[in-house]
């Protein structure tokens, strides 16, 4: 069985579609973040937004 990844500090989760976890990355590779799923606001995503 596999160890149990750890997050590094400002690291953020990353995953697909389908319910998957890919692993780790800095915030700053991130370049998009799912707000809603059909019409329904995901939770803990205020603050996270930078406004264009």
């Amino acid at each position: 069985m596999a160890e149990k990844e750890l997050p590094r500090v400002g690291a953020t989760m990353i995953g697909n579609n389908r319910g998957r976890i890919n692993g780790w990355t800095s915030q700053e590779r991130v370049f998009g973040l799912c707000v809603d799923v059909e019409g329904v606001a995901r939770k803990k995503v205020d603050g996270k937004l930078i406004p264009r």
